[in-house]
């Protein structure tokens, strides 16, 4: 009743756990974000970055601080280490921002610090088309009013954001002429309009018995009301309306961006969700109301969900829980096939529901979450929840075949091998104790499969020290027969399992006789491989074909938007052509009002990208179509176009630098950093494999620089900031107020009419009021220059950096590595420079000091318990000395299946620790076992070889075929456990011949060493 308490409890669980991709984190990241509008990107590093950089250079716990300063904005990133508060860390830098608010410009936004949480970026992108092309301008319009309100109200969403489409707005452009005739200046219009465009209170009269509120009502009803605004007076004292000195219209911001999908314009809606919030139940309550929609407006709109990260989270979650039932399923039939009948593996198969779902019941309890990390840490130990009940059932069943009664060889196997399966389990349980308490990354995302792993263990040895040995005595006094023996299978697996015990007496006996030979073999095989290593590639997480790419264009520096549109277009075109090209979303230039999507690359009317997704049913790789697609357009006719493979969300997180190859050249001349960078990015060009590199200040922005003359500015009484706000209004415009009708409100900008903002002259001839009324040009009071600057400024730290990326393609990254390196030995810098790696082999130095820090723990608490466990210093280290050995089944492995070193397959040697060790551990167990039962050492060594034999066998036999379908890689989001499986397979087959082998001729020795010793003592 224990255990059916324990299901069900466990299975209430089950329903009440969060859904997620991945496990809840939160990601020690924060960016200070400032809005500097108008500020070319040195003025931005100067007045904003700088100032922001040495202020919060002091919060407690900052690893690293890097910046970005690009035209009008800055972008400081703090990262803090795994662990660290960050809602606290949050609340410092505020603090450090607060004390220098008052040296930044006055005109600076004020600084905002966001949190970095993929959690909560869009789990839905919605695009909207109109079925009537020629009303496309009022696509975005009808959407906010009629679509955006109702996906608000879905249960668990917490924003519909809509980009893209035109915003409709009113437009003051204003003539130069009239206004230099009238002596009226562009501040004196938007001051006007300002003033106008109010309902203010004027208080209250008592009337009788009643109070009356009086307001005055100055709102403009209609944009035609606008031109009645008075802006001034002439000389004779008649107010200057401003429609007579402007043209006042409806018309469309001026676009900076545009989205396609499928080369047709469209509006997209990004629907992020509440926090805490189901996404998969969200996203199809999204879905559920988006098709109602779709019917309720058919006559006007068609939409499309064009990602969606539940089908993600689902795919990956349904992928890896079939797995984890065909690993099981597989685990039992293997049973079967060795023990020859039902009985004993139904009993078995006990041990798997109980200890999974009592794992969900302690998930629950640990607050943790169903996701990749929770559920594959399940299928990987799917087969090793049977290894505690087969050694278990394996004692008992050798105790009734040597004459006990079914009841007392259940307690007395139980009671015999319990000792050796609980310090087995312990070992596993130490292996992960050190990912549970590491502080970065590794610690975070497998910690919780470190728990389910851990958990789903522990269940499985209570249950095999209870519920396996009263089941076994249930079955009464009856012969354990092999009922499966009489069919012909069955007989030939039973005349194998004789010649295999057979074979392994003998082999395991010439052995023992010839020590040299077998240890000069496996000193072979280990110096073999120890070769082989420098062949296996080395990245940071495992390279995911999620069947998605990016194209990144840059068009000529600026070209303005129809015109890298047409080129885009072009690529587009020939993408839809391909067969194997199922969806093309495009984004060309940049959306002004996401300030976010402006940070880490280049930004203009001059660049574009797109996104492509492949068909699931395409006959080639990614990597291959991006290669051949690559080849078909390689005379496109612009500057730089890159191909960038699409990452899954784990990497995303992950490796957020996921370049394969990024170098960062340190040092504080933007000129002298553009001149080495170039040098550096053609030298690693050449290497074999390198594709896409990028120099952050490969080219320069061209542009005009104002340059007052102080002197005249002290005459006319004007300002630098006056100056700079008159050029904003008058060039790219001032939102001036808003008009409100029906509900809806809408922007009235005020700037010069297009024809007067065209050429440099337009920019000399731009009006300024001085203090005194009079008007002046402002090529009075300043200079105009042609110069260049660079789009975005980058530093780490109080140094500037270039940073040089690049892809691998068709080539071993960690072969491709070495070459540069070699090549950074050789570079000489001047003096104040220096280059250094950055991006995924970082992380990869990073994690790879992690992982192996908690190997060398867990091997020195292993040893700790097993040299409590025996009593001997001796025996343990004879046990882990054979940990190196397990690489010779793991790199051919690895090798074979394309497979590498990462985290993933790091993940896996250390969990083989535990598996070789319990081998280990149970042999000697026998052998002391045997011992005491008066029997020489060499037949105590045989003896306990056979014994271990099948339980060897079927404990590696199930943990291996609980494996296969992860290591298959046979659904998504399964491919980052798949190194690991493959891993832990071609270690448990190197570990049979260790365990078998290896173990025992090194025990038989050290101990007849140890004996002789004692006899001469």
């Amino acid at each position: 009743m224990f255990y059916l308490l324990l299901i069900l409890l466990g299975l209430i669980s089950l329903k009440d756990l969060e859904v997620n991709l991945l496990p809840d984190m939160e990601f020690p990241r924060l960016t200070v974000i400032t809005n500097f509008q108008n500020a070319a990107p040195e003025e931005v590093e100067n007045l904003i970055t700088k100032p922001l950089t040495e202020a919060v250079g002091t919060v407690k716990g900052i690893e690293k601080i890097s910046s970005e300063s690009m035209e009008g904005v800055s972008f400081v990133t703090l990262q803090f280490g795994w662990g660290n508060k960050i809602d606290y860390s949050a609340m410092e830098v505020r603090e450090k921002i607060d004390l220098i608010r008052g040296i930044l410009p006055e005109d600076a936004g004020k600084p905002i610090v966001t949190k970095f949480d993929p959690s909560q970026s869009a789990i839905q992108e919605i695009v909207f088309f109109p079925v009537d092309k020629s009303r496309s301008h009022e696509l975005r319009g009808f959407i906010k009013r009629e679509i955006k309100s109702y996906l608000d109200r879905v249960d668990g969403v917490a924003l519909a954001q809509i980009s893209g489409g035109f915003k409709k707005e009113i437009l003051i452009e204003v003539d130069p002429s009239s206004m230099y005739a009238h002596q009226i200046s562009i501040k004196d219009i938007q001051g006007a309009v300002e003033s106008s465009n109010i309902n203010y209170p004027a208080g209250h009269i008592e009337e009788g018995s009643k109070d009356v509120l009086i307001r005055t009502m100055g709102e403009y009803r209609d944009f035609r009301e606008i031109e009645k605004t008075n802006v001034s007076k002439n000389d004779k004292n008649i107010p200057i309306r401003l429609g007579s000195i402007a043209q006042i219209h409806e018309g469309y911001k001026e676009r900076k961006g545009l989205a396609r999908y499928n080369g047709e314009e469209c509006v997209t809606v990004s629907i992020y969700k509440e926090s805490g919030k189901n996404t998969v139940t969200v996203s199809e309550s999204v879905r559920s109301e988006l098709e109602r929609l779709k019917e309720q407006y058919k006559n006007v709109i068609k939409a499309d969900i064009v990602y969606e990260e539940s089908r993600f989270v689902k795919q990956s979650i349904d992928n890896i829980t079939g797995e984890l039932i065909s690993g099981g399923l597989l685990a039992f039939l293997s049973l079967i096939f060795i023990l020859r009948n039902m009985e004993s593996p139904l009993i078995l198969l006990t041990v798997l529901p109980i200890s999974v779902i009592t794992t969900f019941l302690l998930m629950y309890l640990k607050d943790l979450t169903l996701n990749v990390m929770t559920l594959g840490g399940l299928s990987l130990g799917i087969g090793m929840l049977f290894d505690s009940g087969n050694v278990v059932l394996a004692a008992i069943e050798r105790h009734v075949r040597n004459g006990l009664s079914v009841k007392e060889a259940s307690l007395t196997g139980a009671n015999e091998v319990a000792g050796s399966i609980t310090s087995a389990v312990l070992t596993t349980v130490i292996i992960f104790l050190p990912i549970v308490f590491l502080k970065g990354i590794i610690g975070v995302v497998f910690g919780e499969m470190a728990l389910t792993i851990t958990f789903s263990l522990l269940v499985s040895l209570a249950v095999s020290l209870t519920l396996i040995p009263m089941l076994s005595a249930l079955r009464g006094n009856k012969v354990w027969s092999r009922k499966f023996d009489q069919w012909s299978f069955f007989k030939k697996v039973a005349t194998w399992e004789n010649e295999i015990d057979v074979r392994f007496v003998k082999g395991l006996t010439n052995w023992l006789g010839k020590p040299k030979r077998f240890f000069t073999g496996i000193a072979i095989c280990f110096v073999v491989v120890l070769i082989l290593i420098s062949y296996v590639d080395k990245e940071f997480i495992p390279k995911v074909d999620t069947g998605e790419f990016k194209i990144e264009i840059l068009n000529v520096k600026g070209s303005s938007l129809s015109s890298t549109s047409e080129l885009v277009e072009e690529l587009e075109t020939k993408l839809l052509k391909e067969k194997e090209v199922k969806h093309v979303i495009s984004n060309i230039g940049y959306d002004e009002e996401q300030i976010l999507s402006r940070s880490g690359g280049e930004v203009g009317t001059h660049q574009a990208q797109i996104r492509v997704v492949l068909s699931t049913e395409r006959s080639e790789k990614t990597k291959d179509f991006i290669h051949r697609f690559r080849e078909k357009i390689q005379h496109a006719r612009t500057i730089g176009i890159h191909f960038y493979p699409e990452e899954d969300m784990l990497s995303k997180i992950l490796s957020p630098d996921s370049k394969a190859v990024t170098l960062e050249i340190e040092g504080n001349d933007l000129a002298t950093l553009a001149f080495i960078g170039e040098n550096v990015r053609n030298e690693i060009s050449k290497i074999q494999g390198i594709t896409d590199s990028k120099s952050s200040l490969e080219s320069e922005n061209r542009e005009f620089q104002v340059r007052f003359d102080e002197d005249k500015m002290s005459v006319y009484g004007l300002s630098h900031q006056y100056l700079a706000g008159i050029l904003k209004t008058a060039l790219k415009g001032t939102v001036a107020t808003r008009l409100r009708i029906n509900d809806e409100e809408f922007d009235v900008r005020l700037r010069y009419r297009q024809s007067d903002r065209k050429y440099k002259e337009d920019i000399s001839r731009i009006i300024i009021r001085t203090p005194s009324g009079d008007a002046v040009f402002l090529d009075q009071a300043a200079e105009i220059r042609e110069g260049k600057g660079y789009a975005s400024i980058l530093r780490i730290g109080q140094s500037r950096v270039n940073r040089i990326t690049a892809n691998v393609e068709n080539v071993k990254q960690s072969a491709v590595i070495s070459e540069v390196e070699e090549y950074i030995e050789r570079l000489k810098l001047p003096v104040g420079y220096k280059i250094h790696f950055g991006g995924e082999k970082e992380n990869i130095d990073s994690s790879m000091r992690e992982l192996l820090f908690a190997f060398v723990l867990a091997v020195v608490l292993i040893y700790m318990l097993l040299a409590g466990q025996f009593e001997s210093l001796l025996i343990p280290l004879i046990m882990l000395c054979t940990i190196p050995l397990i690489l010779i089944g793991i790199i051919p492995a690895l090798l074979i299946t394309g497979n590498s070193f990462n985290i993933s397959s790091f993940t896996g040697i250390i969990l083989l620790v535990g598996i070789v060790v319990d081998n280990a551990a149970l042999f000697y167990e026998y052998v002391e076992i045997l011992e005491h039962d008066q029997v020489s050492l060499k037949e105590a060594i045989i003896g306990s070889g056979q014994i271990v034999l099948r339980p060897i066998i079927m404990n590696n036999g199930t943990t291996l075929l609980g494996l296969l379908p992860v290591a298959l890689e046979l659904g998504e989001g399964t491919e980052f456990q798949s190194p690991m499986a493959v891993t832990v397979i071609s270690g448990l087959a190197a570990s049979v011949v260790l365990s078998l082998f290896l173990i025992p001729i090194a025990f038989y020795y050290i101990l007849k060493w140890q004996r002789t010793r004692r006899k001469t003592i």
